[in-house]
């Protein structure tokens, strides 16, 4: 089933794009020490609460009515079958509703060894989830329906209508983990060259990175990236949607367009929402409102509603830890530690949700920064490069898709 009736055409598409889910199953999770500080680490991913937010995301593209919603990957915490089998029921409920829903993997859905539960005392393994199991659970949302599939990989071309074509990309398979291999590649260049026949417009999506956004690299732009944006430009394809990274940044290359949409469970929590009309695109990014659906809901945890701020408060406590032991010895007073941190906190903030128009206030002599600079630390070079993209919005976007 394509997204729109065979033969009919549509001048204005709307598509949802969100990427990095993380989803938990609650049965999975627990309510110790263990988990606290699980959930807690890296980037302060809010999933014990990602039952909720996921209620409320969908919720929100039932409204909506897009013409299709694109899931770029990491749909599950650590690739655990039963948060699979668990998204794949609440996509369901966005089928039955007439939404056609694409998805395709991440690093974290498919061999992952780090699959456990958190139910007990310990972390209990679970079994890593593999690329064919994937393609069993989610075979509704985009498989069984697609115009062609990649014999290599999960890849596989939809056809929102007839003047569009969608191609997700699987970089995540057991030989080519963070890649594509040559024979995806020459069945990307096939597809291309039948989209290019049929006068159809193509967008594309995968998880992991087309370019380099920051100073994050390594595991996170696909490998022989290059070959994959020569076959973009020579066919035309100006735009690329993808995440990993859980930064809201977009960037354009000649005459492609990356953009990466965050990580919806860690703050700000947002989503994109591109419209697509005469040969061209707007893109914008939007929170969840978590606290609405709790409301409606008769919930009376406050953490939900008010999460907007309790998920920045968790960004806000991840930075300080680190940036405080990062600090401890270097020399500084306790004012200048202070005044750093709740920058970092500030910038941090800032450059996940992508919207860096109000940095500069936060430090409008360059005194902070140069605070940074001076401690030598990970931090320090990571404002270094947030700093670079003062006055910066990655929250919107327009461009030409001919």
């Amino acid at each position: 089933m394509t997204g729109k009736n065979a033969g009919e055409k549509s001048s204005r598409l709307k598509i949802i794009t969100a990427s990095d889910l993380h989803y938990l199953s609650p049965d999975l999770m627990g309510g110790g020490e263990l988990f606290s500080r699980l959930v807690l680490s890296r980037d302060a991913k809010a999933v014990e609460y990602c039952e909720e937010l996921c209620g409320a995301f969908f919720r929100e593209a039932e409204l909506l009515r897009p013409d299709a919603v694109i899931l770029s990957g990491d749909l599950s915490f650590n690739g655990e079958a039963q948060s699979h089998i668990r998204m794949a029921e609440k996509l369901s409920a966005l089928s039955k509703a007439g939404i056609c829903v694409l998805v395709t993997t991440g690093n974290h859905d498919v061999y992952n060894k780090k699959a456990a539960s958190f139910a007990g005392a310990y972390p209990k393994a679970l079994a890593p989830f593999s690329g064919g199991d994937f393609e069993a659970v989610y075979g509704d949302f985009g498989y069984g329906g697609a115009q062609s599939r990649d014999a290599a990989s999960l890849s596989f071309t939809y056809r929102i209508s007839d003047s569009l074509w969608v191609l997700m990309l699987d970089a995540n398979t057991r030989d080519y983990p963070c890649g594509l291999s040559p024979d995806t590649l020459r069945w990307i260049e096939a597809q291309l060259k039948a989209a290019s026949r049929a006068g159809a417009r193509v967008i594309a999506a995968g998880h992991q990175n087309l370019f380099k956004h920051s100073i994050f690299d390594t595991g996170y732009v696909m490998e022989d990236a290059h070959l994959l944006y020569e076959l973009f430009e020579r066919y035309g394809v100006r735009l690329f949607l993808s995440g990993h990274m859980h930064i809201q940044h977009i960037l354009t290359k000649g005459g492609v367009t990356e953009i990466a949409t965050s990580a919806l469970p860690v703050a700000a929590c947002q989503y994109g929402l591109i419209t697509i009309e005469n040969d061209g695109f707007s893109y914008e990014s939007r929170r969840v409102d978590v606290g609405s659906w709790a409301a409606a809901h008769d919930i009376s945890d406050g953490n939900l509603l008010r999460f907007s701020d309790y998920t920045r408060l968790r960004m806000d406590e991840k930075t300080r830890l680190q940036t405080g032991r990062e600090l401890s010895g270097k020399g500084f007073s306790a004012g200048e530690k202070e005044s750093m941190i709740r920058y970092a906190c500030e910038a941090n903030f800032a450059y996940f949700s992508g919207n860096l128009g109000a940095l500069a206030a936060h430090d409008p002599d360059g005194s902070i920064g140069a605070l940074w600079e001076k401690s030598g630390t990970f931090t320090g070079r990571y404002l270094s490069s947030v700093r670079a993209e003062l006055g910066q919005n990655h929250t919107r976007r327009t461009g030409a898709l001919a």
